[in-house]
């Protein structure tokens, strides 16, 4: 396992809320039932808008039955996709967010997901999948990792399917906030002391940040006959990132 995988299995131990989505209404000592509805909200919200694009830009009649959610969590977007999918799979590092995955899902009484530990093989996982999505998780998996992982996500990609797939590309930051983060990260003890500096758990682990070359992301999605593609931009507190929406056809021509 490596070191960008213990973190995460950290973060699904000690506050797997906020560490899919780093609002500080999600830390653990602030969750509730309103709390959790907002959560859940925001998944449904996304799932909607995201197939809102796909039927405006790639395809008018696309309906997913078979989903998988690549870096699942707790199942925030499992959930809604269980609504309208004939079977969902989720895939994630943290063995402690699959755990409350499948539990979020027997409270809602959802029975058609299921829930698997991920690996850079995706060794996991069986057959295709007409819907392969994945969003604000390829940022924190090592460039040559996550590429590799995302040649094998395609490979799993049915002809006519959809995929949804979000990376990071650059930060917007000033030259001071850029030498702290080097610090921060670099520094042995650095990052416990910014911890007690900004008033969060000392022993709280630093999210990686990587940033992905755009060209060899399209490289790749135009060898795994992903054909047609339609960018959407992205900025998470000067995190610039690009959601890419592909249908995989047999061609060979992607149209950007």
């Amino acid at each position: 396992m490596g070191s960008a995988d213990k973190d995460w299995e950290l973060w699904g131990q000690d506050d797997p809320y906020y560490g899919v989505l780093a609002d500080e209404k999600f830390r653990r000592h602030n969750l509730s039932q309103e709390t959790l509805r907002d959560f859940f909200a925001s998944g449904e919200e996304h799932v909607n808008r995201v197939l809102g694009v796909i039927w405006q830009h790639l395809e008018a009649n696309f309906k997913p039955t078979k989903a998988l959610d690549f870096g699942c969590g707790v199942g925030r977007l499992a959930v809604p996709l269980a609504g309208l999918c004939k079977t969902v799979t989720g895939l994630d590092v943290s063995k402690p967010m699959l755990v409350e995955a499948e539990k979020n899902c027997r409270d809602k009484g959802i029975t058609n997901a299921r829930f698997l530990a991920s690996d850079d093989q995706l060794s996991g996982l069986d057959g295709e999948y007409d819907f392969i999505h994945s969003f604000i998780v390829f940022q924190h998996i090592p460039i040559r990792r996550g590429e590799q992982i995302l040649e094998k996500l395609l490979a799993r990609l049915t002809v006519g399917g959809a995929a949804v797939l979000h990376f990071t590309y650059d930060r917007q930051a000033s030259f001071l906030r850029k030498a702290v983060n080097w610090v921060r990260h670099n520094i042995p003890l650095a990052h416990p002391v910014f911890n007690i500096l900004q008033g969060k758990r000392l022993a709280e682990r630093p999210i990686q940040m990587n940033y992905y070359n755009l060209g060899r992301l399209i490289i790749i999605f135009r060898d795994n006959n992903l054909t047609s593609l339609f960018l959407e931009t992205t900025n998470h507190g000067g995190h610039c990132g690009v959601v890419f929406y592909g249908l995989k056809s047999t061609e060979h021509a992607p149209h950007v």
